[in-house]
């Protein structure tokens, strides 16, 4: 067996809840697509139930090999796969790792298992049938991905209390691109189209914060700090990042760059602090050029615009070598308690530790 870390960047936050004892847990109940006429459509409850799931895995597997079959995580906004004819589903392949381990299995064997989890109540769906991938310019696919999924189901099966866990859902990641339904969807479809992208939007897109570049300066000759003017205050704590969208060309772009501003700084003396969190409507990230992105924020950034998709990262220090928060207040250790610290830092990599 060969284990391959996935990308991480489209997992939901989230937590157990609650663990159901074996001697309570209700015998699982099971719906399935061969009770119906037409085993390979779907009713429209599950269409519901599909539309706004957040999380979704899907295997696939190749039968020349010994072990070929491979297993992976798909993630997005809720809404982010849809529903056409009642019988296909199609959702854009987000840019990942790339070393499509389950879409290359389909050009052997097209035949794919895809299940979708209810974590607050421990229900499953899993869907069964053939996957095809069609390449696209990014500016027609689904979510602006130059890769569109389109997923012709045979059968399905729910199944109710599958499981014993009940998960609480703590945040969206920040990586998700924002949900588009493009004329291509449309054209995929003889009769209907589910989508829940509108419906979800208002959910999804709550963290989204608008910004304009308004200065930028030099700090070397491949380094540069840009100040943004967020619509309103952002919140972040010291070493944390940033999950920024840029349009570069007509197409969206995310990116990942460290906030640089400050957090107000608190020592011993100066008494107490209101919020040891940054919050302003200002924000600062400081950025190398490297790539394609890089060198158009370089060139480009004046009058420009983007969106925050939100901060994340735990890449911070609860408790600072000089004082520690208790609710709302400060409370300073004597000398005798402070912490002996050594930070090590090479590159850009210096700017989480100086803030």
């Amino acid at each position: 067996m060969e284990c391959f870390s996935i990308c991480p960047r489209y997992i939901q936050q989230r937590t157990i809840d609650f663990v159901c004892p074996a001697e309570e847990m209700p015998k699982p109940v099971a719906h399935s697509s061969l009770q119906q006429q037409d085993p390979s459509r779907l009713p429209e409850d599950l269409i519901e139930f599909i539309t706004s799931r957040d999380t979704m895995f899907i295997t696939s597997v190749n039968p020349e090999l010994a072990r070929g079959v491979d297993s992976s995580h798909r993630g997005g906004r809720p809404g982010f796969v849809r529903v056409v004819d009642k019988s296909k589903l199609v959702w854009g392949d987000y840019h990942g790792k790339g070393m499509f381990q389950v879409l290359g299995n389909t050009l052997i064997c097209d035949k794919v298992g895809v299940t979708f989890v209810d974590f607050e109540h421990g229900h499953t769906l899993q869907v069964t049938g053939t996957l095809r991938v069609v390449w696209v310019d990014p500016k027609d696919g689904l979510d602006h991905c130059p890769r569109v999924c389109i997923f012709s189901i045979s059968r399905w099966l729910y199944t109710e209390f599958a499981s014993a866990f009940h998960w609480k859902f703590l945040a969206l990641s920040s990586h998700h691109p924002v949900l588009i339904d493009t004329p291509l969807l449309h054209s995929l479809a003889s009769s209907s189209v589910d989508s829940a992208a509108d419906h979800w939007r208002a959910v999804g897109e709550a963290p989204l914060v608008k910004f304009h570049i308004e200065t930028a300066w030099s700090e070397s000759p491949c380094m540069k700090t840009f100040r943004l003017r967020m619509e309103r205050p952002l919140m972040w704590e010291p070493g944390q990042y940033g999950t920024f969208c840029f349009d570069v060309g007509g197409a969206p772009f995310l990116r990942c760059f460290s906030v640089s501003s400050a957090t107000r700084a608190v020592v011993p003396g100066a008494g107490s602090c209101d919020n040891l969190l940054g919050a302003s409507d200002c924000v600062e990230i400081s950025v190398k050029l490297q790539g394609r992105v890089t060198s158009w924020l370089h060139e480009h950034w004046e009058g420009s615009d983007g969106v925050c998709h939100g901060v994340e990262g735990g890449f911070t220090l609860s408790m600072s070598a000089y004082v520690m928060a208790q609710g709302n207040s400060i409370v300073e250790h004597p000398f005798s308690s402070w912490w002996k610290l050594l930070f090590l830092s090479a590159g850009s990599g210096v700017t989480p530790m100086m803030r």
